[in-house]
């Protein structure tokens, strides 16, 4: 899915986390509503789901927010 939600027109980027117990968290983040909606629509990533409903997790949380304001600092400058 990484690979597909990258050619996902507004997609800005994806970050990963997993805590000590093994909980995961994927954060994904597209430039408007309009481009998340595409990629929570696209069949392939809706059959991936299904999948993980079916073999994986117990239980999942997903969230769509709007982000208001963002600021950066990189000491590197990179």
């Amino acid at each position: 899915m990484s690979q597909l939600v990258r050619t996902v027109d507004g997609f800005i980027d994806e970050q990963h986390y997993e805590s000590a117990d093994g909980e995961r968290v994927t954060i994904s983040r597209f430039r408007n509503f309009e481009s998340q909606r595409v990629w929570a629509t696209n069949p392939n990533h809706l059959i991936a789901q299904r999948r993980g409903v079916d073999e994986f997790f117990s239980w999942y949380d997903i969230s769509v927010a709007e982000e208001v304001r963002s600021h950066v600092f990189d000491r590197e400058g990179s």
